[in-house]
């Protein structure tokens, strides 16, 4: 059976502006994956990141964005549905336990998760809330997830059913998946 993948927005993104720095390296890395039988997807979470992204971009022309928007249509878009919101539940519980602040003695300062959103939790838990959005996806549908972010507090978090799959395109060795 083929590859399936899952493009995070800041491939994608790259992808679909050819005016990007990394659009051609990605633009090939992209056929190489297509050329092996591969399924690539974009997650709705992307395609929201991309236009907001172009509703807010005053150095954007008009025909950029309409490049950038043609180039989008080009791929299949996959959805949130209640298996990925479980997985999502599952992580964003284990990001908690492991990285919530905690005070000397080990204890938990902030019990709930409301507690921490003053303070910014995404920060606090190292992940970026979208990005923890499209990695559920990618596990609860076991998809490779390509990105160019590290992933790392959500990939020491995942196993036992709940593993993430991550090719990062910015690393200087392209052979395969990354090691988790």
């Amino acid at each position: 059976m083929s590859e399936v993948c899952l493009l995070d927005t800041n491939v994608a993104s790259a992808l679909w502006d050819e005016l990007h720095g990394k659009h051609a390296a990605y633009r090939e890395r992209h056929r190489q994956l297509a050329d092996a039988g591969a399924h690539v997807f974009v997650s709705v979470i992307t395609l929201a990141e991309v236009d907001y992204g172009l509703r807010v971009a005053p150095n954007v022309d008009a025909e950029r964005q309409a490049r950038v928007r043609t180039s989008m249509t080009a791929f299949e878009v996959v959805g949130v549905d209640h298996h990925v919101a479980e997985t999502y539940a599952e992580i964003r519980s284990r990001l908690f336990r492991r990285f919530s602040p905690r005070d000397r003695r080990g204890r938990l300062t902030a019990k709930v998760v409301p507690d921490l959103w003053e303070r910014t939790p995404d920060k606090l838990l190292g992940i970026q809330e979208n990005d923890l959005w499209q990695a559920s996806l990618a596990i609860a549908r076991d998809y490779l997830f390509i990105t160019t972010d590290r992933m790392s507090h959500i990939v020491s978090v995942t196993g036992s059913g709940h593993k993430l799959r991550v090719d990062n395109w910015d690393r200087t060795d392209v052979s395969g998946v990354c090691p988790l």
